[in-house]
């Protein structure tokens, strides 16, 4: 395929909540679908988690939101590949996942601050912070 030609590509994005991602995860993975993402975009006062997967074109993106302080399960005993995408969401935005089969435990990367894209979030031992740790370097 070159750039001038088109795919007839499907994409949907579908909200979600927290607790549903490890179902969505088992019902894409049984349906052959691949996972192709996952990314973070901090908001307010919550980070929102987009979930991609494709299957021959067919691009599908399940969107959560996880509040401040909340928790995410891990989908890394259905497709390994994301202890990378989790551990990643762990030390940049402060998304504490649980059951992950690889856990950097906030130590994935080596930062100067600790979740740069949610400062105070964690601690540099991966763990939620106190208030007046904020800002706490690594």
């Amino acid at each position: 395929m070159t750039l001038d030609e088109k795919r007839d590509v499907k994409r949907t994005i579908t909200e979600i909540e927290p607790v549903s991602v490890v179902e969505r995860a088992h019902h894409m993975k049984s349906a052959g679908y691949r996972m192709v993402e996952m990314h973070c975009t901090r908001l307010a006062d919550a980070t929102e988690v987009n979930y991609a997967f494709d299957l021959a074109g067919d691009f599908q993106v399940f969107r959560t939101r996880i509040p401040d302080g909340g928790t995410l399960p891990s989908v890394t005993g259905i497709f390994s590949c994301a202890f990378l995408y989790e551990n990643e969401m762990q030390d940049l935005f402060g998304v504490r996942v649980t059951d992950l089969s690889v856990d950097y435990k906030g130590r994935f990367y080596k930062l100067r601050t600790a979740t740069p894209y949610h400062p105070g979030a964690c601690d540099d031992a991966g763990t939620a912070a106190a208030p007046e740790a904020a800002g706490k370097e690594g």
